[in-house]
């Protein structure tokens, strides 16, 4: 302690196991310095751990360099292995007198487990499998999940490899739509039983004030390829969003004969091409309806045809490729 009035502490961790709770000197010194019962102080540490658990997610072969100055707790590097994956960051917590902590974490998640992150989120591990990986910046504030969830900010970028996805209501009523017409060679998904197998999902998504949204969601499947455009808010579960739906086999009957006329494209060898939907409401049970095309935006529209790679011709020719005209 080189200056008693300012004194500096550096600590130094090597443990076979450690929790969260165990880490709980910085909240004392956090506590101590709110009350005003420590002097103006700084805190340095670098931590080693073999396993041990971060809140309730089990952890192998931690890294980390910590400090405290200034009523703020500096996370300057962070590395360990988790969820089958492995997982990396650097970020920051303020703890100020009489304010709700704040957070901001810059973070890159690399082959986790997509069923145990979704059921450390508090989701159903069924609703996706596979390999999820992340990168981006996450921020917020408030001591209880609803409150982090309420001023969440930031952006993510993600990608799953092959898995499942099941159980998700709006792609059930898509395919029961598709289902009406009796028109594919191909049996159509179950999202409640075997799911639906996808090779890759991509997507770019940004949060604020907790509304997750994302223009160019993509989901690639043997079957099918979707696209999602959207908002899903997180606080009030809640969703509005356009689908894109690019079935990778051919229509076994004549094309005039689709009972719901102007939202079927098909190219010139009657692939089908892309269906749009539109789904709003309670994500656990949302509206869902199918859109003709010339009822959409056509900045919605360029979106789909640059995912799906459509020729221009089907986005702007309506009248030789919608299907009735």
């Amino acid at each position: 302690v080189a200056d008693m009035p300012k004194p500096h502490y550096d600590i130094r961790v090597t443990s076979s196991h450690l929790d969260t709770d165990d880490l709980k000197i910085f909240a004392d010194l956090a506590k101590a310095k709110r009350t005003g019962t420590s002097p103006d102080l700084t805190v340095k540490a670098t931590i080693h751990a073999l396993e041990g658990k971060l809140q309730s997610v089990p952890y192998h072969n931690l890294s980390a360099d910590l400090s405290w100055r200034q009523e703020t707790l500096y996370v300057d590097s962070l590395r360990f292995n988790a969820l089958d994956g492995n997982v990396s960051g650097r970020g920051r917590v303020v703890l100020k007198e009489s304010a709700e902590p704040q957070y901001q974490f810059d973070l890159d998640v690399d082959k986790i487990s997509a069923g145990q992150a979704m059921a450390m989120a508090g989701l159903d591990p069924e609703l996706m499998t596979g390999e999820l990986n992340m990168k981006g910046s996450l921020a917020g504030s408030g001591t209880r999940l609803a409150d982090l969830k309420r001023t969440a900010s930031g952006t993510v970028n993600l990608r799953a490899d092959k898995g499942t996805l099941r159980k998700f209501q709006v792609l059930s009523k898509v395919f029961s739509i598709l289902n009406v017409s009796q028109l594919f060679k191909f049996q159509l998904p179950d999202m409640v039983s075997g799911g639906m197998p996808y090779s890759q999902i991509t997507g770019r998504f940004t949060l604020k004030d907790g509304i997750l949204a994302s223009d160019d969601l993509y989901v690639k499947s043997d079957a099918m390829n979707i696209t999602i455009i959207g908002k899903v808010d997180l606080v009030r579960g809640e969703l509005e969003e356009t689908i894109g739906v690019q079935p990778l086999q051919t229509v076994d009957k004549v094309v005039s004969h689709i009972p719901v006329v102007g939202w079927i494209l098909t190219n010139e060898t009657n692939s089908l091409v892309s269906m749009y939907f539109t789904a709003k409401g309670k994500w656990d049970n949302p509206d869902v309806q199918a859109v003709p095309v010339k009822d959409m935006a056509e900045g919605v529209l360029n979106i789909f045809r640059r995912l799906f790679q459509l020729p221009v011709k089907l986005i702007t020719d309506t009248g030789d490729v919608i299907l009735g005209r």
